[in-house]
């Protein structure tokens, strides 16, 4: 394979990886607008973040990116020396999260000022918010570039406790919906983060993000990255 044929293509998949990263953070940040807006639920994250909001008056999306600069924090004390340069990127990832999460939520027009009248409609925004949020998160993972800090620092305090992923995981959420629940009912706020749409998510999300991943590997977006691999 010729050298220089090798390098152009190889820079073009690297950005192809980077704009797929970034299309999937926008379309995941609006996905999750949308669970806001639609008060019938959101993930454990997000709800957290949107009760502190509304206690704190800080966007939603800037405390969406503190909890995951807290998990970077915490991956570099996991790693220590096996922390990579590289994986700092996740910094610039986040900021760039919140600040289309802030986007969506308050700036806007189409979901600035969205207000759901009636139970069907939050009940279909809910939907379409969680269908569009899995297949941005899906994006993410197809371009395997760079993740937000906070899977990766629940994947690495697993093995740090050797304990298994999915147990933990379960932990974590259920601290954060405590979190929430006690943020409700001692701040007074209105429950429009902690309903039935929470379970749903945690029912549905994984299974729409399967769903978006084996569509998209169909799709074959980096197929020339892989046969220059095993030329």
């Amino acid at each position: 394979m010729d050298f220089k044929i090798g390098l152009t293509t190889k820079n073009r998949n690297y950005h192809r990886k980077v704009f797929f990263c970034l299309l999937g953070l926008f379309i995941s940040a609006f996905g999750m607008s949308l669970l806001i807006k639609s008060a019938l639920g959101q993930s454990t994250v997000s709800a957290l973040a949107y009760n502190l909001s509304l206690v704190s008056g800080i966007r939603t999306g800037t405390i969406v990116a503190y909890v995951n600069y807290l998990c970077l924090v915490g991956q570099i004390v996991l790693l220590k020396k096996d922390f990579k340069p590289f994986q700092l990127l996740q910094l610039g990832i986040t900021f760039v999260f919140g600040a289309m999460v802030n986007f969506f939520l308050y700036d806007f027009f189409l979901t600035a000022n969205l207000v759901l009248a009636d139970y069907p409609l939050q009940a279909a925004t809910f939907l379409v918010g969680i269908a569009i949020m899995a297949f941005g998160v899906a994006l993410v993972f197809v371009a395997d570039f760079v993740f937000l800090p906070f899977e990766g620092f629940c994947k690495l305090l697993a093995s740090h406790l050797n304990l298994p992923f999915g147990k933990l995981r379960v932990a974590i959420d259920s601290s954060l919906v405590v979190i929430s629940l006690v943020l409700i009912f001692t701040q007074s706020l209105p429950n429009t983060s902690i309903r039935e749409g929470t379970l749903l998510y945690a029912l549905a999300f994984g299974f729409l993000i399967n769903f978006f991943l084996s569509q998209l590997n169909k799709m074959q977006i980096f197929q020339q990255e892989d046969q220059i691999k095993s030329s």
